[in-house]
């Protein structure tokens, strides 16, 4: 990524893969297993803090579902629609 530059960053999980997806486009998966019951949610940070977020966030959304190809496409849409030029 480009300093300064807008970028969407999305990422599911259906229980065994997490896929992560840049710009609307899928940047890659891995099978994994999450412990999604015992920890909290982090946002912009790994557990310890070792690698925490550089930058802003804006627009960050938890679903309990798997979001589709064309739900991803739109929200990556909608996010671009709103950039203040």
């Amino acid at each position: 990524c480009v300093t300064g530059e807008w970028v969407h960053n999305l990422v599911t999980y259906n229980g065994t893969t997490v896929t992560y997806y840049v710009n609307g486009v899928s940047a890659g998966s891995s099978d994994i297993v999450l412990n999604t019951t015992a920890a909290p949610v982090k946002v912009g940070t790994s557990d310890g803090g070792v690698a925490n977020w550089q930058g802003d966030l804006y627009d960050a959304r938890v679903y309990n579902r798997v979001l589709s190809q064309a739900e991803i496409t739109r929200l990556y849409r909608l996010g671009k629609s709103n950039l203040v030029q």
